[in-house]
């Protein structure tokens, strides 16, 4: 009997389809890959260093999909904050839940310690008034897109590295 195998890798799972001459239905079988529990981020270019007796944090928060992205907040998955000791920072984000569309890891640098990215006018549109970052580094084009964010480790403890900006520069 002669078998055709097609398949598809996502982040989960190898999904493996075989069709077999003579055969009224086709088999689907799902191969489980390991899941990646932890990711490692160097997040540069931070500016709270570089400001004399002035303490900042830098915050990040993980995306599982692209349903909310990057603005509501319910469809955060991990997030957190640290003090800024140094212009690089690393972070190691653990407990990943398993995601078929990847993962978005944002970053801000909260320079008043407010909890929050604080946002500014700039001719009629709201953009970031504090340095931030996404996974992917995708330029500053407009507003950033869960496809250009993504990323989709392979590993556990895969390295990532995000580039701070800030919109108008300082």
């Amino acid at each position: 009997m002669k078998c055709l195998v097609r398949s598809t890798l996502t982040a989960s799972a190898l999904l493996a389809l075989t069709a077999c001459q003579g055969e009224e239905s086709a088999r689907i079988q799902s191969l489980q890959t390991e899941a990646v529990d932890y990711i490692s981020i160097v997040v540069k270019n931070l500016r709270g260093p570089s400001l004399p007796e002035k303490k900042t944090q830098i915050c990040y928060a993980v995306f599982a999909g692209p349903q909310g992205f990057p603005s509501d907040s319910k469809a955060v998955v991990l997030n957190g904050c640290k003090d800024v000791t140094s212009s690089i920072e690393s972070f190691l984000i653990e407990n990943l839940p398993p995601s078929a569309d990847g993962y978005v890891v944002s970053f801000f640098e909260d320079m008043n310690l407010n909890g929050k990215l604080d946002t500014r006018n700039l001719f009629g549109i709201q953009v970031p008034d504090e340095p931030f970052g996404f996974t992917q580094n995708p330029p500053l084009t407009g507003a950033p897109t869960y496809a250009k964010c993504k990323i989709m480790p392979t590993k556990n403890g895969e390295k990532f590295e995000i580039v701070m900006k800030k919109i108008g520069g300082g």
